[in-house]
């Protein structure tokens, strides 16, 4: 990790995935208990220019021992289907569940090539024999519980067989992360590839993967470019190739989350020379990190936790009737500024007090990360652990008290807290939930969380300062995420998108919960809601990604009121003083971008 450090400390970035390979027939690298233990965890504690953290991304190569050849198929993919190597498989899913942390596992990669005994059209191999294995390998893992392992798969921009790579996918269940390798070889491998030539065949597979599936992250799992050498183009250099790649990630691959060069000794190595590593310096170093910088979080210990209560029971309930919408005239100015880091999911925000922001993500790694504004600025993303399958939910009921909620892989919600000291670990509130959490608070100590259910009904769990009640069905007719929030003691409101894609809202007056009404709109996103005082709200939405705004008085409800711009997520609102929303968005960027509201 020494080497890895001093990049690290050149460039100006902390590395937050590390990559590695592991051959199943190899003793060392190949035997879980023999070296993954103490590799994992130097990982996990791994420290650079200030961060603590990393998440392993593993290489599991179904080859060896010597000789590493293609003939040399010790694992054929029929026989790793037919489960004839359970036992070595399920040694990996069970350490690697033992290990608890994140982890990145990329088996068969680049099979749609001829260079490894598992690939297309070598040894007899055919797509549904590739498909068969790695299902089972999943499969494997996921019999044994190992929750925080995420699948990569990975093909190649090299592609001899001309396949298309779509063919090759083992379907949404069993990948969650989609990956490419790239490289450019220069002259002594074929032609010095510029940006454009060398994701020339990019475009292709990267349009592809895309299509597969609209929200699942991708990645660069290799990437690299060699020094120019005699016979490429006069005038190329590396140092300008890396940075015309930065540039080209956010203007046409935005879907790409993470890239990992393959640092190897020679050409290919980012510091081969001193452009190559000053390219990298500018492009990636500092504050333009793609990816959410893990930095130390406190350590947490454990407070009292409610008792998990059963997942909700539904009951009927009239669903809302859908009124006709709006045409949103033009509204406000606003100022924007990006908090960059490389997310897959919407945001979240709570504040404890004036001039007081915290911002919540999931990110790439599938970790809970917070970014804070203290009154002067913003500090850098931390990461605060858990494997999250959706957007977070935040609130602040008192001074330096933060309460984050979100699904995990058992569709349950957990939560996670913050008491001014340390952060609590994060405990299971089940239920059995379709949607991202949102939650609001009336007062000291008081929580009201909600969910859309698998039902599709509307459920609440509330916390009184002491206990948790049991899962309440509300109702059917959301299709979004709830949005919540309370203006008052004892009021609470409500706003979903309904079937027709229009916003909804009800409400609790103290007494009593409204029925549904109709706020018309046409959404294209769950609503995100902020309340300046008493008895106003204002309800943030997107329309065909653009942000929108509509706002109650008092006593009426404005017009829509378009606030421009091209988002992603759902926003996330808050209001800290009077006269003003702090809105977060992710951009198409993938960054999070921070939208301040007059």
């Amino acid at each position: 990790m020494t080497a890895m450090r001093a990049l690290d400390t050149a460039i100006g970035r902390h590395s937050s995935i590390v990559h590695y390979y592991s051959q199943w027939g190899d003793n060392g690298s190949g035997t879980f208990a023999a070296n993954q233990p103490w590799m994992l965890n130097a990982i996990r504690n791994y420290t650079s220019v200030g961060v603590t953290g990393a998440t392993p991304l593993i290489t599991w190569e179904a080859w060896g021992p010597s000789p590493m050849s293609v003939a040399n198929n010790t694992f054929p993919l029929t026989a790793i289907a037919a489960g004839s190597f359970d036992p070595y498989i399920d040694s990996w899913a069970t350490g690697l569940k033992t290990y608890g942390g994140p982890v990145m596992l990329d088996f068969g990669h680049e099979m749609d090539g001829n260079w490894y005994p598992w690939g297309y059209g070598v040894n007899g191999n055919t797509v549904a024999g590739y498909i068969a294995a790695f299902r089972h390998v999943h499969d494997r893992f996921a019999l044994a519980g190992a929750t925080n392992v995420q699948f990569v798969w990975n093909p190649t921009v090299w592609n001899p067989a001309g396949v298309d790579q779509r063919a090759f996918y083992p379907g949404d269940a069993y990948v969650d992360w989609m990956a490419i390798d790239v490289y450019n070889w220069g002259a002594a491998g074929g032609g010095w590839a510029s940006l454009s030539a060398a994701l020339g065949s990019m475009t292709t597979i990267y349009s592809r993967l895309a299509s597969l599936n609209t929200t699942k992250p991708m990645m660069l799992a290799e990437w690299a470019s060699a020094e120019p050498v005699a016979g490429d183009p006069p005038g190329v250099t590396k140092q300008q190739w890396i940075l015309d790649a930065a540039q080209a990630f956010g203007a046409q691959f935005p879907r790409i989350s993470a890239a990992i060069w393959f640092d190897t000794p020679g050409t290919f190595a980012i510091d081969s020379s001193a452009g190559s590593l000053a390219g990298a310096k500018a492009a990636f170093g500092g504050c333009s990190s793609p990816s959410p910088t893990p930095s130390p979080s406190p350590n947490p210990s454990p407070s009292p936790s409610p008792s998990p209560s059963p997942s909700p029971t539904p009951s009927p309930s009239p669903s809302p009737i859908p009124s006709p919408s709006p045409t949103p005239p033009p509204g406000p100015s606003m100022s924007t500024e990006s908090l960059g880091g490389a997310v897959n999911s919407g945001a979240a925000v709570s504040s404890w007090g004036a001039n007081r922001m915290d911002v919540f993500v999931r990110g790439t790694d599938n970790q809970l990360y917070r970014r804070t504004w203290d009154g002067t600025r913003w500090v850098g993303w931390e990461a605060l652990g858990g494997v999250l399958t959706s957007d977070p939910a935040a609130i602040s009921w008192g001074a330096n008290r933060i309460d984050v909620f979100a699904l995990f892989a058992d569709q349950a919600v957990h939560h996670k807290s913050w008491d001014g000291i340390q952060w609590s670990a994060w405990e299971s509130l089940g239920g059995a939930a379709a949607s991202s959490p949102t939650v609001a608070s009336s007062g000291a100590g008081r929580l009201e969380l909600f969910v859309t259910g698998t039902d599709s009904q509307l459920y609440r769990k509330s916390w009184n300062g002491r206990a948790w009640s049991s899962w309440e069905a509300m109702g059917s007719g959301p299709t979004s995420e709830p949005a919540a929030i309370s203006w008052g003691t004892n009021r609470t409101d409500v706003f979903t998108r309904g079937a027709d894609n229009a916003l909804y809202h009800r409400w609790w007056d103290g007494t009593r919960w409204s029925a549904w009404e109709s706020l018309g709109g046409t959404l294209s996103s769950g609503p995100g809601v902020s309340s300046s005082g008493t008895g106003r709200l204002d309800v943030f939405v997107l329309g065909s990604g653009v942000l929108y705004r509509r706002s109650w008085t008092g006593s009426t409800w404005t017009d829509w009121q378009s606030l421009g711009g091209q988002w992603a997520s759902r926003p996330a609102a808050i209001s800290w003083t009077s006269g003003r929303s702090d809105v977060f968005e992710r951009g198409t960027d993938n960054a999070v971008w921070h939208v301040t509201v007059g």
